[in-house]
């Protein structure tokens, strides 16, 4: 592949959130094509690509090197924000993980944040916890994107310091006011446009809640199992409703509830 261009839908969301001339650093960067392919189009000035597998580590290496970017692009052994001194980097880019293990690596790294002045994160699940952490860290989410890749749908979320409640505030869908909890579970910014592959995304999740409703009423009757199933199934109906409600406002069909009747 050429450096100058990405054939993962996925990766090129990532790196169009990344400002010109940034200083990023690529935590879990695998292969290191994402700061190679900046590096090469001359977006960024420098890069720091920090992973902790030794094959990863090689890899990255060997690409900085044949793209002759390795001037730019510096390949650290590393365990999140700890392979990086304050200054390091003014971007940091996190994905490839759930959102709860990439708000555990930034929680980690407080002093390398307090010179960051943009995230750009790909969490592949419960990417309601990392806006939870985000907001509580006084981190404003500017950007929520939805992207495309074979079939599966993949989440960007950008977030700058400052302004941690704007993005929630006066967000309708459909002429409803959804409430906190909810546009930090959809995402406000998904919500507050409308984003018609809102319901795709979802069906994976919604499925397996489903099947784990299944599974708990097959399961030996006790009080935590009680709970459980009426957490999971209350989410359950609360996420598919407030999906119905965007997508009526989108004139779209309403897709039959993957659990049957609730």
């Amino acid at each position: 592949m050429h450096p100058q261009r990405l054939r993962s839908p996925r990766l090129a969301a990532l790196a169009a959130h990344v400002p010109n001339d940034a200083q990023i650093a690529d935590i879990g960067a695998d292969h290191a094509l994402l700061p190679c392919h900046l590096a090469a189009l001359g977006r960024i000035t420098q890069a720091v690509a920090v992973d902790i597998r030794p094959q990863a580590l090689a890899l990255a290496r060997r690409n900085a090197q044949r793209w002759a970017v390795a001037d730019r692009v510096a390949v650290r052994d590393g365990d999140g924000l700890s392979a990086l001194s304050p200054g390091d980097a003014d971007t940091i880019v996190v994905a490839g993980m759930g959102g709860p293990r990439i708000a555990e690596i930034l929680e980690r790294g407080p002093t390398v944040l307090a010179r960051v002045r943009r995230l750009v994160l790909g969490p592949q699940s419960a990417a309601w916890q990392l806006r939870s952490w985000l907001r509580s860290a006084g981190w404003g989410l500017r950007a929520e994107q939805l992207v495309q890749e074979g079939d599966h749908h993949y989440l960007v979320l950008v977030a700058e310091p400052g302004q941690p409640n704007e993005a929630y505030l006066n967000v309708r869908a459909g002429g409803v006011d959804l409430s906190d909890d909810m546009l930090m579970m959809l995402g406000p910014r998904l919500v507050a446009r409308q984003d018609p592959r809102l319901a795709a995304y979802w069906r994976p999740t919604l499925t397996r809640w489903a099947d784990t409703l299944d599974a708990l009423g097959a399961a030996p009757r006790s009080s935590n199992v009680a709970r459980r199933e009426a957490f999971v199934a209350a989410r359950l109906y609360r996420v598919q409703r407030a999906l119905e409600t965007i997508g009526a406002a989108l004139d779209q069909p309403a897709e039959a509830s993957p659990w049957g009747a609730v």
